[in-house]
């Protein structure tokens, strides 16, 4: 009975509240409890009701690192990225997570590649020891034999998400790596999964863009029935447009924390201009409430759109529902 009433939940959620019906699977995975349905619940709640203010810290986004091994056609931290580029303190990392007990999970990325931080394995540990689920997602480029394969796998991660941008020609184009060489990195992967019979689901995921629409029929093809999860994002771009629409993202209870300490609320801000605060300082508790914070949800029920929100919309394409108005 209890899982019928989420479905229906995750259904209503994807298909009427988001009106995204590709989000569901997404949304299953992050929050699979009661619990965690209610907060971000009572988070879109408020949103709802054109509140300054969001009740909860559901999750915590880190940015381990912005250094990138790969230099990607559509990610700006190899190509024109101006903000300092850093390693988070591990010592910063223990502290969010000694501060937000609670939160339903985090996230071990943002821009750049987190396996290349000397810490990263510390990190995981600590954060699966504080009784938080961990979700990880890396391009696999350092994947490069069994024992690094199944040191992540033992690392106890709730979900790996690998970056696929393409398929053959398109992805090497794109990435500029070999595709078959992440492809027999990834099933040997799940080989190992299977073999040491670890429970971590590995998905992989795709950024729809002018260059990899066209093989979007294939890569399900290739990969439905052999990973955990295909996920297709939209290209972020940024074309002068008028929006009508507020972001939830702003209530959703999801926070960003950059390598630095420095607080953003939303991934799109790859410069790390819309500071909140600093976590080196000051509690995600009460940055998510802070000042600023309430300032930016204001704007946003009042339409009043800064210029970086103003500007944010998805490539589009037939495999993705229509985010904005």
């Amino acid at each position: 009975m209890s899982n019928k009433i989420k479905e229906w939940i995750y259904d209503f959620a994807a298909n009427k509240y988001l009106k995204k019906p590709e989000q569901k699977e997404f949304i299953k995975t992050r929050y699979p409890t009661f619990k965690s349905i209610y907060d971000v619940g009572l988070n879109q709640f408020f949103y709802m009701c054109n509140s300054t203010y969001s009740p909860k810290v559901t999750s915590v986004q880190f940015e381990v690192t912005n250094n990138c091994n790969l230099s990607c056609k559509m990610c700006p931290v190899n190509n024109g990225m101006k903000r300092k580029k850093g390693f988070m303190k591990y010592e910063l990392f223990k502290k969010i997570v000694d501060e937000n007990p609670k939160m339903e999970f985090a996230l071990m990325f943002n821009w750049g590649e987190p396996l290349l931080h000397p810490k990263i394995y510390d990190m995981l540990d600590y954060a699966n020891k504080k009784g938080i689920r961990t979700f990880l997602t890396t391009n696999a480029v350092l994947l490069t034999n069994d024992k690094k394969m199944k040191k992540l796998l033992n690392a106890k991660i709730e979900r790996i998400t690998i970056s696929l941008d393409g398929f053959e020609d398109s992805y090497t184009k794109i990435r500029g790596f070999d595709y078959k060489i992440i492809e027999k990195r990834i099933m040997r992967l799940i080989e190992l999964r299977n073999e040491l019979k670890i429970k971590t689901k590995i998905d992989i995921n795709m950024v729809i863009m002018p260059e990899t629409e066209k093989h979007v029929p294939q890569f399900y093809k290739k990969w439905k029935d052999v990973v955990d999860r295909i996920q297709i994002q939209p290209n972020i771009s940024f074309t002068p447009r008028k929006r009508n629409s507020r972001c939830k993202e702003l209530w959703r209870g999801n926070i960003i924390v950059l390598w630095d300490g420095k607080v953003v609320p939303c991934c799109v801000d790859y410069e790390g201009k819309m500071v909140l605060g600093d976590a080196n300082k000051t509690s995600l508790k009460k940055i998510w409430n802070s000042r600023m914070s309430k300032r930016w949800r204001e704007m946003h029920n009042k339409k009043i759109f800064p210029l970086i929100c103003r500007n944010c919309n998805e490539y589009s394409s037939e495999y993705i529902t229509p985010r904005f108005e």
